[in-house]
């Protein structure tokens, strides 16, 4: 079933650092998550038969309704088993767990990148914006023009490398798999929480995280940042 939309309201999508999975495919396909509406399998097995696109076609995916189009309906469960299925990998770390993987939190700013470099999808002026992306008009397509990197919006903030990020290195090189969000984060935890810590570490505490020295007093790094810190690296990583 398909129903009228305006489309997301960008600025306030915008303001969320950080969105869920089926959320993020909603609004790669210019689709405002809150027009849908999730339909669990169990509730009807007619219900699921009618809302599934062909057999298998969604396996895994709980079926939406309220779409604008039949094309972006048609779309979106592809688009999610896609994102489900690469999401910790390649710099596309997950940011909070749930039991359904498509109720995982992704930042919106490194799905933008991952859609675009990884995925190739077409997406809405607002996440090319995002993603550092300049947009590529009917008209200059048509001239054959190319689409640039733009400079994301700087920050004052200093990039150079710190103590904390020699051990993160540590941690990475004792993890099996040294782009693995959480088993890196372990391996950091259990470096901190060691007798023979090395510095700038503390220490670690489950409300807080890792605690360590940093230039301007102690500091924490929480499970959160050091998500946010990896992705970050990794996408410099897979620049070079």
């Amino acid at each position: 079933m398909t129903k009228p939309s305006r489309g997301p309201d960008w600025r306030h999508w915008l303001a969320f650092p950080a969105v869920k999975l089926w959320e993020a495919c909603a609004l790669s396909l210019n689709v405002d998550p809150y027009d849908l509406q999730r339909r669990d399998f169990s509730v009807s097995p007619q219900m699921a038969k009618e809302l599934a696109l062909s057999p298998g076609a969604n396996k895994g995916i709980p079926p939406f309704e309220g779409f604008p189009s039949p094309e972006a309906r048609d779309e979106f469960p592809k688009r999610l088993r896609l994102l489900v299925s690469c999401i910790g990998q390649a710099g596309l770390l997950f940011l909070s767990e749930h039991h359904e993987k498509v109720e995982w939190s992704v930042g919106l700013q490194e799905f933008a990148r991952w859609a675009i470099d990884v995925a190739h999808w077409k997406l809405p002026a607002g996440l090319f914006r995002l993603a550092g992306e300049t947009v590529r008009t009917e008209a200059s397509a048509q001239k054959g023009a190319v689409s640039q990197r733009a400079v994301p919006p700087s920050k004052s903030k200093d990039t150079r490398s710190t103590a904390i990020d020699a051990v993160i290195e540590d941690a990475r090189h004792a993890a099996r798999n040294r782009d693995d969000p959480q088993q890196c984060w372990a391996q950091l935890v259990s470096i901190a929480d060691s007798k023979n810590r090395p510095a700038p570490l503390l220490g670690y505490a489950d409300s807080d995280g890792v605690k360590y020295q940093g230039e301007h007093g102690v500091k924490f790094l929480n499970k959160f940042a050091f998500y946010k810190r990896l992705s970050r690296k990794l996408a410099k990583e897979r620049a070079r």
